[in-house]
């Protein structure tokens, strides 16, 4: 019994860690299968919390001062921290029921998505982080392409989008701003590798390079 629990939570943390490949993959693509995979890799993030504090619980390896130091070490304070400061905010608003909305439906599904994320890392931290690099800049070579074929042509041949007016590109996003928010999101993080590998090759670095610069003139 034990051993199909064990083998049941290594399933559900295998399935949570290709759910947030493939959220990261599909962010650029496609709307629809972004918000299936992101609620797919939430509910199986959230099993996957349930499942080992309850395993922890019954084993009595949990210990709350542990727990807490972790927590203090970690970005969960500032999240949580975020997350309060904002709810101040409805004081300030003349719409409450819309503005609770946009708290839970927005902020607070964001927050938890980063928490979840933070959690399924915990484990083999450093090849999780390099796979989901990896996604990353496949998925933004992929739009670099999308997005020098639209301007080159009109529409972009992933989407079928066209330009915004005569020189704004638009890519996949449809909305010359929603392409700008995800360049502005992804050209940081591809930079820092870049820059902070020091394993990385020569080859790589030019690559890498070669891709920030073509995203930064997308931007």
């Amino acid at each position: 019994m034990l051993l199909k629990k064990y083998n049941f939570r290594n399933f559900i943390d295998l399935l949570t860690e290709y759910s947030l490949y493939l959220t990261v993959f599909f962010l650029p693509l496609s709307n629809g299968l972004l918000e299936t995979f992101k609620s797919i890799f939430m509910i199986l993030g959230l099993m996957s919390i349930i499942l080992n504090f309850s395993e922890d619980l019954k084993s009595r390896k949990f210990n709350f001062k542990d727990f807490f130091l972790k927590c203090k070490r970690s970005f969960i304070f500032p999240a949580v921290l975020l997350f309060l400061l904002i709810m101040f905010s409805f004081k300030n608003s003349d719409f409450i029921s819309n503005t609770f909305k946009g708290i839970f439906l927005k902020w607070g599904r964001n927050i938890f998505l980063y928490l979840i994320a933070m959690y399924s890392l915990r484990n083999k931290k450093e090849e999780k982080a390099k796979n989901i690099i990896l996604t990353l800049l496949f998925i933004a070579s992929v739009i670099v392409v999308d997005s020098f074929v639209q301007f080159l042509i009109g529409i972009d041949p992933i989407r079928r989008n066209t330009m915004f007016s005569a020189s704004r590109m638009t890519s996949t996003f449809g909305i010359n701003n929603n392409f700008a928010g995800w360049l502005i999101a992804i050209i940081p993080i591809i930079l820092s590798v870049a820059l902070l590998d020091k394993d990385i090759k020569l080859n790589k670095i030019i690559f890498l390079y070669l891709l920030v610069s073509l995203l930064f003139i997308c931007l």
